[in-house]
């Protein structure tokens, strides 16, 4: 099934160089508290983009150990130092100034002419923090007390948390080398494939720690099993092997056999997020609280429901951190108006997100989602809503009027770069109904060809892509719109798309009969002057239905055996025949 979308961007290699010299001059110029830190962050973070984009490029057959490369790491490392200073409250301009120099060296190298940016996806939605990593590697440091050690950043973020723990084990006197390197492959079959000059790097090394570094692991483990064979097979014995993932599964449900041995075998070390910025009261600064209420995985669907079997489907892998504070106070936007609560919700590192907080704000004007506060430290503050989810079958005339004017509002306010083409879209739907309902139903596709001309007809917006009941909330003041900020850039398909996708999950999710769906259609309208939804509503009904056919499939299979699993089967089979149902029509 189609279910994830990665996120790439092509730009000219000394253009971006220059990009990143001017976060480099920013964070120069940035003096101490939270400004310093959100600039080094930004600068720590795009670099190892960069690095991981301009290593993959020259490295394509094999990783290798050259001019460039050894640049870029030494490059990486002061990033590392750099957001390390502005943590400790440390003095960083030197450490600019040394950066600095070096990116000018690397503008006299013979580089390719482009390089494919990767969006850090730990950062951007995962709730990955560098400060962690930092906190682990500290915490080896004081145990194992070594001299020296070896730091193997995993590209791609692997490279930007590598270069973070460098530093912090360098302050504590331990002298770093550090390189990285790129799993091959299937993902649940990785390998390295590197040049003789790494190999021969990593056997004189031989006799120190070596630190393995990466987000993860996922379902097969395989990217860090990928190093450890490849240490292995240079003869680097395990008990000098230390993993740095982002979580510590037991490894028993690994999809790859021989990733589990090494996984239990191995040393780990992580840093618990509630303890660095929860228990520490970094995370409720300025809130006018003593208490957080970690509401996270579906942590929320007992204060709302009387019984599991009521509650909606949650992966809980694919939802972000949540927090709720009561007695909160929104000042920042200086107007002193108390809320009785805010939702704090993890809304990305760095640009990310702040440009899902500039959307928040915007969105706040419709009057119909949850009021912005401010965002720091990646979470996004909003108000807390006094209400209650709809139920699935509940409907009214009002609340469709809001789900129109909602949609009408994204329609007219939030423009945004199409970000799926057609023959990508006609894939999704070509490869969820093979999957998902049998070939028969695939030969009934060939008539999608003609929305093809429509298909850009009204451009992309950035839309809500999540319009399921319980994501409506009844509150004293009327139907608000929850968790509306950031599903058009998450890490899975329908990201920014024509609005017709919001109109047919509303369609859909609340099951309307042909005289509802005309309604909210014809109210939609009375909003928008966009006519040509509803030419290309077919189109997107179907796609929808593809989409969340493939993505409830492959919940179901992730959590096989829980009652999420089972609740994910369900909504699967609903799916299908409303799919089949579309089909027919077709």
């Amino acid at each position: 099934m189609i279910v994830y979308r990665k996120v790439e961007e092509r730009k000219k290699t000394l253009c971006h160089i220059d990009c990143l010299k001017s976060m480099l001059i920013e964070a120069a110029n940035a003096f101490s508290g939270d400004t310093l830190r959100e600039s080094a962050l930004g600068l720590l973070m795009e670099w190892g983009v960069f690095e991981s984009a301009l290593v993959d490029a020259i490295s394509t057959d094999e990783d290798d150990d050259n001019d460039a490369t050894a640049l870029l790491r030494d490059a990486a490392m002061l990033t590392g130092r750099i957001f390390h200073a502005s943590v400790s409250a440390m003095e960083h301009r030197g450490l600019c100034n040394e950066l600095m120099e070096i990116v000018d060296r690397l503008r006299g190298l013979k580089l390719p002419e482009a390089v494919t940016l990767r969006e850090p996806e730990g950062y951007a939605h995962y709730g990955l923090y560098p400060e962690l990593y930092m906190e682990a590697a500290g915490r080896l440091s004081e145990e194992l007390k070594p001299s020296e050690a070896v730091c193997v950043g995993l590209r791609s973020i692997g490279t930007s948390l590598s270069a973070a723990a460098s530093a912090a084990l360098a302050a504590k006197g331990c002298a770093v080398e550090s390189f990285t390197l790129r799993p091959r492959g299937h993902p649940f079959k990785r390998y390295i494939q590197a040049s003789r000059a790494v190999s021969r790097r990593v056997q004189s090394l031989k006799g120190r720690p070596f630190l393995i570094f990466d987000e993860g692991p996922g379902l097969s483990g395989s990217s860090f099993g990928s190093v450890v064979n490849f240490l292995s097979s240079l003869g680097i014995p395990e008990k000098d092997m230390v993993l740095f993932p982002s979580w510590e599964p037991d490894g028993e449900a690994f999809f790859s056999e021989e990733s589990k041995g090494p996984w239990t075998r191995l040393r780990k070390y992580t840093a618990d997020f509630d303890a660095v910025f929860v228990k520490s009261g970094r995370l409720s600064s300025g809130l006018n609280t003593s208490e957080l209420v970690n509401i996270s995985g579906g942590g929320w669907r007992p204060y709302f429901y009387r019984s599991e079997e009521d509650y909606p489907a949650v992966n809980a892998h694919h939802e972000k951190r949540k927090y709720v504070a009561i007695g909160g106070k929104n000042d920042a936007q200086g107007n002193g108006r108390a809320w009785k609560g805010l939702v704090l919700r993890f809304a990305g590192l760095g640009r990310f997100g702040r440009a899902k907080y500039e959307r928040a704000v915007r969105l706040s004007g419709s009057g119909l989602t949850q009021r912005a506060a401010s965002i720091r430290d990646g979470f996004m503050a909003t108000e807390f809503v006094h209400g209650r989810p709809v139920a699935g079958m509940e409907l009214n005339q009002l609340l469709l009027d809001e789900m129109a004017r909602y949609v009408a509002f994204i329609d007219n306010n939030m423009d945004a770069y199409p970000s799926v083409s057609f023959d990508e879209m006609e894939e999704m739907i070509t490869r969820n109904t093979t999957v998902g309902l049998g070939g028969k139903w695939t030969e009934r596709l060939s008539a999608l060809s003609r929305f093809r001309p429509s298909f850009n007809e009204n451009g992309a917006r950035s839309i809500d892509g999540r319009m399921l009941p319980n994501e409506w909330l009844l509150t004293p003041r009327g139907y608000v719109k929850a968790d509306s900020f950031d599903h058009h850039a998450d890490q899975f398909f329908p990201r920014c798309q024509d609005i017709a996708w919001d109109l047919s999950g509303a369609i859909t999710e609340f099951d309307l009969n042909p005289m509802e769906e005309d309604y909210l259609l014809s109210r939609f309208l009375r909003h928008s002057s966009d006519r040509g939804a509803l030419k290309r509503l077919r189109f997107y009904k179907i796609a929808y239905l593809a989409y969340r056919l493939g993505y409830s499939a492959f919940s179901a299979e992730e959590l096989k055996g829980t009652k999420d699993g089972g609740k994910f089967k369900a909504l699967n089979a609903r799916y299908a025949l409303k799919l089949k149902h579309e089909l027919l029509a077709l």
